[in-house]
């Protein structure tokens, strides 16, 4: 990728801000982000699309109920 190679010795502790300002980084970092949101995206959709046929059917049973049906 033509990266330059950072031939610099720094401590744990010093890591962050060199981290903070590397441009693929944190470009990387948000396109990350952007991924876990419409994971999360999906899943809660899953999770509505699941749910969906347990509500379809309490209602089914409450309106024989009503009716007298049950």
């Amino acid at each position: 990728k033509g990266w330059v190679p950072f031939n610099l010795k720094v401590a744990q502790t010093q890591l962050q801000p060199y981290l903070d300002s590397d441009q693929d980084l944190v470009k990387m970092s948000l396109e990350l982000g952007e991924i876990d949101d419409q994971i999360e995206f999906c899943k809660s959709i899953l999770d509505m699309v699941i749910k969906r046929g347990f509500q379809i059917n309490n209602a089914i049973d409450f309106i024989k109920f009503q009716n007298g049906l049950s």
